[in-house]
């Protein structure tokens, strides 16, 4: 399924400090894709809030985040809307793998998932790999410890997608994308190169001034370690 095809879904499930939530502003300034606020969705807005963001002097990585989205429009708040299917954008949904894991435990929106699944299309990201990669450093310095790295290795954020004995996203309409690519200084090309291809979704290039900004964010934040 791509966006020719009009997915009501779009999910995004990735592991912490690997920029989900910096991929979740790019999604968003497409007109393709769902949201309360366009303003907020402005590829000006956007450069505008990453530089303030970067202009504060702060070096703590999960200060340094981009949050601009609630957790509660995750699975709690979308899936219980019985007119999904009616819209005509597509609705992000995104978190981390235990995320999930909590809310999938809730029937009606585990229920309401399988319903609006055959709409869904997703991405999973992958645990940072390379030590000497932006993403992997990243996380281990707001972590403090390897074996939280080792953890999401071995929470599988991989294909078939599986939580709670229920396998949710397999190969079909799904793709795999590599955070330490992703992580890079042209990461955001890869990206956008990533939604293209399996989706069809074009991007704008200016994502790529925004993510210079984030890139030049989590660098600051290393520097200052």
């Amino acid at each position: 399924m791509t966006f020719n095809d009009n997915p009501k879904f779009f999910h995004i499930i990735f592991p912490p400090m690997t920029g989900g939530n910096h991929m979740i502003n790019l999604l968003t300034t497409s007109p393709l894709i769902y949201s309360e606020s366009k303003l907020e969705n402005n590829v000006d807005y956007l450069k505008s809030f990453y530089t303030s963001k970067l202009n504060k002097e702060n070096s703590n990585p999960k200060l340094n985040n981009v949050h601009r989205h609630e957790k509660k429009s995750l699975l709690l708040n979308v899936y219980k809307d019985s007119n999904n299917l009616d819209q005509k954008v597509c609705r992000l949904v995104y978190g981390h793998k235990e995320e999930y894991q909590s809310h999938f435990l809730k029937s009606k929106i585990r229920n309401n998932f399988f319903k609006y699944l055959p709409y869904t299309i997703s991405c999973i990201v992958t645990a940072p790999q390379n030590t000497n990669g932006r993403l992997y450093k990243r996380l281990k310095h707001f972590h403090n410890t390897n074996n939280y790295v080792t953890q999401l290795s071995l929470d599988k954020y991989e294909l078939p997608f599986k939580i709670v004995g229920y396998n949710l996203f397999d190969n079909s309409n799904s793709i795999i994308l590599n955070s330490d690519i992703f992580g890079e200084s042209d990461g955001s090309y890869y990206f956008q190169e990533m939604m293209l291809l399996n989706f069809k979704l074009s991007l704008t290039n200016e994502i790529h001034d925004i993510h210079r900004l984030w890139i030049n964010m989590i660098d600051r934040s290393l520097e200052n370690k």
